[in-house]
C-alpha cells in the first residue's frame, strides 16, 4: 500500500510481512500519520513468483480522525473522518464513520447512529433511524426515532421521570409549578374537556387517572373537589394553573334570554306547549336528547334556552296569580 498527503508528491509504502491465506486477514497498521490530514492511498498485489500487480488508482481518501476519545472494545470501531466524539462503553458508536460531536456512554450506546449531534446516555440507548440530529435519547434501552428530540426513558418499561422529587410515580413527576414561556400551550393526543378528580387529577373526559391527564398536588389541600361536581381550570395572573369560575359570555344583549319580558314578545298558550311536549317529548327551542347525543350543544345556547324557559314560567305565573285574583275578586 501507498498513501500520501493530498496536495504532497512523495508516497509512503507499506506492506504485509507475510503471505496469508486467502480465507485470513491481517490489518496494516500505518504509522507516522498526522491527525487532521487526508490522505489518498493505492493499493497493489504481489503474487507468489515475486510479479507484482499494477497499482489501483489513487481515488479513495482517509483522514485520521481529531479530537475523538474512544474508550472499550469495539468503541469507535467504524471512525475515519469525525470530530469531537465521546464513545465510552463496549461498541459505543461502533458503526459510526464521518459524524461529528457525538456522546455515547455506555454499553452499545449509539451503536446505529451515523449522524452528527446526537446524545446517547445508558446501555443500548440509541437511535431508531441512523441520520437523526440533535437527538437525545438517556436512559436504558432508550430509543430516540426523531430529530431535535429528547427523550427520557424506556417507552416499553414505561419509566417514570422525576424533576424535583426521588421516587417518581408518574411518567413525569414534578415538584413545583410548571412554566410555559412564549405562547408555549399544553396539548393532548386528543380534544377534550378537563376537570379535576378528588385526589387532585386533571382528567380529560372519557380518561382514567394515571393515564391520560395532569395531576397537581395542592388543588387537594387548597381546594378539596368532590366526585359530583367538576372543577374547572384557569390561568391566574402568575401563569399559574389553578381552580376558576366557569363564565358564560355572548357577544350581544340580544343573545341573552330577556327578550322573552320585551312587550312584543309571543308566549305560546301552554294548551299549545302541552301539545308540543305531547308530540315530540321535549320543550320547545330546546332539542332533542338524540340532538344533543349526535351534535352536542354549546353551553352558553343552553344556559339561554334554560334562563328562556325560566322566563316564560315566571310569565305564565303571574298569568296564573292575576287569574286567581280575580276570581277571587268574583267571590
Amino acid at each position: 500500500m501507498q498513501h500520501r498527503g493530498v496536495g504532497t508528491v512523495a508516497r509512503t509504502t507499506a506492506s504485509l510481512s507475510s503471505s496469508l491465506p486467502a480465507s485470513e486477514s491481517k490489518r496494516l497498521v500505518l504509522t507516522g500519520l498526522a491527525p487532521g490530514v487526508i490522505y489518498e492511498w493505492q493499493v497493489r498485489t504481489v503474487c507468489p513468483s515475486g510479479v507484482p500487480s499494477s497499482y489501483t488508482l489513487s481515488a479513495t481518501r482517509f483522514q485520521v480522525p481529531i479530537r475523538n476519545v474512544f474508550v472499550g472494545v469495539g468503541a469507535g470501531q467504524s471512525i475515519s473522518t469525525g470530530v469531537g466524539n465521546v464513545g465510552i462503553g463496549t461498541n459505543a458508536s461502533f458503526s459510526m464513520t464521518t459524524a461529528s460531536r457525538n456522546v455515547a456512554l455506555g454499553d452499545s450506546a449509539g451503536t446505529a447512529n451515523l449522524s452528527s449531534g446526537n446524545v446517547f446516555v445508558g446501555s443500548e440507548a440509541d437511535v431508531m433511524r441512523p441520520n437523526l440530529t440533535n437527538a437525545t435519547a438517556i436512559g436504558l434501552r432508550v430509543k430516540v426515532a426523531g430529530s431535535n428530540a429528547i427523550v427520557l426513558g424506556d417507552t416499553i418499561a414505561r419509566t417514570n421521570v422525576g424533576i424535583g422529587v426521588t421516587a417518581p410515580q408518574f411518567p413525569l413527576d414534578v415538584r413545583g409549578i410548571i412554566n410555559l414561556r412564549d405562547r408555549g400551550t399544553l396539548k393532548f393526543s386528543y380534544r377534550s374537556w378537563m376537570r379535576s378528580d378528588d385526589d387532585g387529577t386533571i382528567l380529560l373526559s372519557g380518561g382514567r387517572a394515571g393515564e391520560s391527564g395532569l395531576r397537581f398536588e395542592h388543588l387537594t389541600a387548597n381546594t378539596p373537589a368532590t366526585r359530583q361536581t367538576d372543577q374547572f381550570l384557569t390561568v391566574n395572573e402568575r401563569g399559574e394553573v389553578v381552580p376558576g369560575r366557569y363564565r358564560v359570555r355572548i357577544s350581544t344583549a340580544s343573545d341573552w334570554a330577556d327578550r322573552v319580558f320585551a312587550p312584543t314578545y309571543a308566549l305560546r298558550p301552554l294548551s299549545e306547549i302541552e301539545s308540543y311536549v305531547k308530540t315530540h317529548l321535549h320543550l320547545p327551542g330546546i332539542p332533542s336528547a338524540e340532538t344533543v347525543v349526535r351534535d352536542g350543544i354549546d353551553g352558553a345556547t343552553l344556559q339561554t334556552k334554560l334562563l328562556e324557559k325560566v322566563e316564560e314560567l315566571t310569565l305564565y305565573m303571574i298569568q296564573q296569580q292575576q287569574r286567581i285574583e280575580q276570581l277571587e275578586k268574583r267571590k
